[in-house]
């Protein structure tokens, strides 16, 4: 259904956080709300929809599907919608397949700007088999629409569409001395170690050289996972709401998708463990500071509002990123020191060669990823030559400024809503091809031994009650058949060489979902290197050349 102006009607799960991942996104939402009818959901609506815990749905397969189609049905008449914006993307899978299991007159607007941790990829990996012709996936880089075909064929339909900010002018006004470097992220993938040893040698030759070194999501993170885990242990699952959207993201994660919707006691703030947190984090990182010798020179804060984080970008004269980690998005904070002016040196990887134009905006570093080589590495050396000769030529940073300020149009919520809108409106009046789920089904090869799911009793579920009932139950028992056999048997599904490596063959699109990040991440680069070994590239030209 269209709402009276004839514009679709999204639905997303209501909420607001000072976090700053969350406010990207919805900053995001807002702008397309100005294309569409953004209709906002009470999140404890989307917990009834679970019964309060996704790990009790779970259990209660298949009984629980039927209960999850009807009252997503029920959910999507009451508030009038056509497709539902998943922002809280770890429900997606579930919700999906349960549109599926009832063939709901419903589309969904996932986000893929993030495809090759362990994390993501069981989301992607979970959410293959359920995409449908109404459902709109954006990969944010052209890098990671292919890293979802390494995955499955069913990403083909994925619209690359570029990450979008709501331009404004305010430009970053640099540091007095104009040697100040800014780093975003201590988390693994961020190659701190490297940074700091690439900001050493900096330090040797611009000698007045200062680095801030910024710890954000990583963090956040950590102190979520440590009050769900505390509150799971003691008090069991709670049905209580968390208390952002951010938060229950970071939960899904960490605590391998069973209790998302557990929170931590009153006594237990999440706001005091995020600070203790920070204070790890912050000894962690000044421990190789000091190894450095370079107490001095460096400087790290985890900022507590949005507004001090602007400030950090606004002293800043110059962006640098080593980050090599498989779950790289394209880069918020790089699209941030766009909007700022904020030239950038950065690591080729993932999404940062679209977003960063080399010799532009600013210097793209080396990453090298050989078939002999554990986890890609970081051009050191290069990296060294690009920032010095930047710290040194302030000519060369404005012109860089100028032209970060220019391409940020090309990242304008303006530019990029109606290719979303578009997209959405295509997708809505395409038809499901449903009987595809069974022919699906019928090609798994079931395992000698195993029993076959017989069929629904279709009085039991209202959502069966129809004309077309006999077609309703087979693809319902087709969506619990492919919920529930093992990847190895859905060749048709998924490209199964890519896979192999992963150990997931045996699991099923289910079991890979709860199965939770397991793998350390030195370990899970051999692993993924078939799904994103094209992330790692090297500079067209060399970095320390004019």
């Amino acid at each position: 259904m269209r709402g009276a102006s004839g514009a679709v009607r999204i639905g997303y799960v209501g909420g607001q956080s000072r976090r700053r991942y969350e406010r990207v996104i919805g900053d995001w939402a807002t702008s397309l709300g100005s294309q569409v009818e953004l209709v906002k959901i009470p999140p404890f609506a989307l917990m009834k929809l679970f019964g309060g815990s996704i790990q009790h749905w779970i259990q209660c397969l298949p009984e629980s599907l039927p209960f999850l189609s009807e009252g997503l049905e029920r959910l999507s008449r009451q508030y009038g919608l056509d497709v539902w914006y998943v922002n809280v993307p770890m429900l997606a899978p579930y919700l999906m397949m349960a549109r599926d299991y009832g063939q709901l007159d419903l589309g969904f607007l996932l986000l893929a700007h993030s495809a090759g941790s362990e994390a993501w990829l069981r989301q992607w990996t979970g959410v293959a088999p359920w995409l449908t012709e109404r459902d709109v996936l954006l990969a944010g880089t052209h890098s990671v629409k292919k890293a979802l075909l390494q995955v499955s064929p069913q990403f083909e339909s994925a619209v690359e569409v570029p990450p979008g900010i709501t331009v404004s002018e305010h430009r970053a006004s640099g540091s007095a001395t104009g040697t100040h470097l800014l780093a975003v992220g201590v988390d693994e993938g961020k190659n701190v170690e490297a940074l700091l040893d690439c900001f050493a040698a900096v330090r040797k030759l611009v000698p007045s050289a200062q680095l801030t070194l910024l710890g954000e999501f990583g963090v956040r993170a950590a102190a979520a996972a440590t009050a769900l885990s505390t509150a799971a242990r003691r008090d069991g699952v709670s049905t209580a709401p968390p208390s952002s959207l951010m938060e229950s993201w970071a939960r899904t994660v960490a605590f391998s998708f069973s209790k998302l919707f557990a929170a931590p006691s009153a006594g237990e703030s999440l706001d005091a463990l995020e600070a203790a947190e920070v204070e790890r984090a912050r000894l962690r990182v000044m421990v190789l500071v000091e190894e450095r010798g370079l107490q001095e020179a460096v400087t790290f804060s985890v900022p507590a509002t949005e507004e001090a984080r602007d400030g950090y970008f606004a002293g800043a004269d110059l962006l640098v990123d080593f980050s090599t980690d498989p779950g790289e998005t394209m880069g918020f904070h790089l699209l941030q020191a766009k909007a700022c002016g904020l030239p950038v040196v950065c690591s080729r990887w993932n999404g940062f060669g679209e977003l960063v134009e080399t010799d532009g905006d600013g210097r793209l570093v080396d990453v090298v990823w050989a078939e002999e080589s554990p986890c890609p590495v970081v051009d050191v050396a290069g990296a060294v030559d690009a920032i010095v000769h930047l710290l040194r030529d302030g000519e060369k940073r404005t012109s860089m400024s100028q032209r970060a300020m220019e391409r940020l149009r090309e990242y304008d919520n303006e530019r990029v809503m109606p290719r979303v809108t578009t997209a959405l409106q295509e997708a809505g009046d395409r038809d499901v091809e449903w009987h595809r789920l069974v022919l699906w089904a019928e090609q798994c090869a079931v395992e000698e031994g195993a029993e076959a799911n017989g069929p629904l009793n279709p009085v039991e579920h209202s959502l069966f009650s129809r004309t077309d009932m006999e077609m309703r139950c087979s693809v319902a028992n087709a969506v619990h058949l492919l919920a529930v056999t093992p990847l190895h048997q859905l060749g048709h599904v998924y490209n199964l060489p890519n896979l192999e490596a992963l150990g997931w063959l045996d699991e099923s699109p289910l079991s890979v979902l709860t199965g939770g990040t397991k793998v350390p991440l030195q370990a899970w680069y051999g692993k993924v290197r078939k799904i994103i070994g094209h992330y790692a590239g090297r500079a067209p030209v060399d970095l320390s050349a004019e």
